[in-house]
C-alpha cells in the first residue's frame, strides 16, 4: 500500500502490511516486589509500599512505582528490586540486552548517591541498582540502604 492508514495497511506503517497486532497482547496490573542484598543480609520492603504498576504491550513491559524499606539486617553487596512481573529477554550478555531503568533514591546513608541507576539484566525478574562512580565503574550500595529508604522506579524492558 505505501500510504499510512490505507486499506491495505494493517499497521498504518508505510509499506508494512503483515504485523502482529500488539494491541491484542495488552495487560496491566500490579506486582508485589521486594529488595535483595547481593552478598549478605536482608532488606524488607514496607507492606503497602511494595507494589509497582505495569503495562505490557506485546513484548514491551513498562513498570513504575515507589518501594519503601521497613527493616534491614546488615545488608551488603549489590542491591536489587526483585519480583518484576515478567522475565526479561534472554539474549546474550551484550549491553544491548540490558534495559536501563530510571531510578531515584531517598534517605540512603552517607553522601548523596552519584548517578544512581538501574538496569534489568537478561533473563531476569530484577532491577539491579547501583551507583556509577564515573572512572571506576559501578559501586555496590546495599550497605547504604536504611529503614525508611525509598526507591522510585520507572522504565521499560523487553520480554521474549
Amino acid at each position: 500500500s505505501g500510504i499510512i492508514g490505507s486499506a491495505g495497511s494493517k499497521s498504518g506503517i508505510i509499506g508494512q502490511t503483515e504485523v502482529q497486532d500488539a494491541a491484542g497482547d495488552y495487560e496491566e496490573g500490579t506486582a508485589t516486589v521486594g529488595f535483595a542484598a547481593g552478598t549478605s543480609g536482608t532488606i524488607t520492603a514496607a507492606p503497602g509500599a511494595n507494589e509497582i504498576k505495569y503495562i505490557k504491550i506485546g513484548k514491551l513491559v513498562y513498570v513504575e512505582g515507589n518501594v519503601d524499606v521497613s527493616a534491614i539486617s546488615s545488608p551488603s553487596g549489590d542491591l536489587s528490586i526483585t519480583g518484576l512481573p515478567f522475565t526479561s529477554s534472554s539474549g546474550g550478555t551484550d549491553s544491548v540486552d540490558y534495559a536501563s531503568i530510571s531510578v531515584k533514591g531517598h534517605y540512603f546513608t552517607g553522601t548523596a548517591l552519584n548517578a544512581f541507576q538501574g538496569d534489568v539484566p537478561p533473563n531476569n525478574t530484577i532491577i539491579r541498582l547501583s551507583e556509577f562512580t564515573g572512572t571506576t565503574g559501578y559501586s555496590s550500595i546495599a550497605d547504604r540502604i536504611r529503614i525508611n529508604s525509598s526507591v522510585m522506579i520507572g522504565g521499560c524492558y523487553t520480554i521474549s
